[in-house]
């Protein structure tokens, strides 16, 4: 693997949250070219894991970097 992978130019996390039928679009396009098992394995997960490096430490702080972070990977 690739330690040099730099960040999504257009993270998917981004497209969820476009308006509903823009995402309905988004995502049969993302299936359509080829991505419709890993779509389905994000769909059956039970929980996430984040792997961030970023240390926070008041509660206020980690309970939006669990939830959502800057956005780009969630």
């Amino acid at each position: 693997m690739d330690d040099q992978i730099g960040e999504a130019e257009h993270p998917i996390s981004l497209l969820t949250t476009s308006e509903r039928d823009k995402w309905a679009e988004s995502r049969k396009h993302l299936e359509e070219i080829g991505n419709k098992a890993a779509l389905q394995a994000i769909d059956s997960a039970l929980f996430a894991i984040a792997l961030d490096t970023v240390i926070v430490q008041k509660p206020k702080d980690i309970v939006r970097w669990f939830l959502h972070a800057d956005g780009k990977n969630r």
